[in-house]
């Protein structure tokens, strides 16, 4: 195993994050459509309250084109699809051409929908292509420091928004665990006392909600 620079592992770790931000912002994404269009039309108010994103949108309609497809807003699903193919891009070498090109199949996906009046149906295309690009990068990605470092990112980011979000405790102790695993096998620098002091608020079970806030606070601090 090779020593990799800190630009490589950067661009590696990030490849995870905005991959994995893009799909569960997605899947979630999919719930608060549904209320919409069910029981509460201006339930994205809640979406951009749980995300902490600036609710620029004017109704309904608004909000489900361009948080879809509008790429001058850092917030929206296809900005950060365009963030992750950057990273892609960078780390080519490292993930193959294979894996980029599902990204890329998943930009196309969304840039397509840009006159359509209902682009929120094609985000299962994109959803579609994130899991190959998930399954590609465990057959095409040999090194095994670069794999970890993808996948380190990816659960960091899937912690961050299950706690966001309000998901159950015990999908969170089970992020938590796979983020774990995977920090204890790459060698990128990272803040231990503040991963140590979020292994311990997981710890208390009973007070898992009172520590939410702060279990968050503290796990964006670990690659600060």
């Amino acid at each position: 195993m090779g020593v990799i620079s800190l630009e490589r592992a950067d661009s590696l770790f990030w490849l995870g994050r905005y991959v994995e931000r893009v799909f569960t912002t997605v899947k979630v994404f999919f719930d608060y459509y549904d209320c919409m269009i069910d029981r509460n039309e201006r339930e994205y108010i809640h979406f951009c309250e749980a995300l902490s994103i600036p609710n620029i949108y004017q109704d309904r309609e608004d909000f489900v084109k361009n948080y879809i497809l509008d790429e001058s807003n850092p917030d929206s699903i296809i900005s950060n699809m365009l963030r992750a193919c950057d990273n892609a891009i960078v780390s080519r070498d490292d993930i193959s051409t294979e894996s980029m090109s599902y990204l890329e199949m998943c930009l196309q996906t969304i840039r397509a929908e840009k006159d359509s009046p209902a682009p929120v149906f094609a985000l299962q295309s994109v959803i579609d292509h994130i899991y190959a690009f998930w399954g590609s990068i465990d057959d095409c990605i040999l090194d095994e420091e670069n794999r970890n470092i993808v996948k380190c990112g990816r659960y960091v980011e899937r912690l961050d928004l299950y706690l966001r979000l309000k998901f159950d405790q015990t999908l969170v102790e089970k992020e938590f665990r796979k983020f774990s695993k995977r920090l204890e096998r790459v060698r990128i620098g990272y803040h231990a006392e503040q991963y140590q002091q979020v292994a311990a608020m997981m710890e208390r079970k009973d007070e898992f909600e009172s520590l939410r806030s702060s279990i968050l606070n503290t796990l964006q601090q670990i690659f600060c």
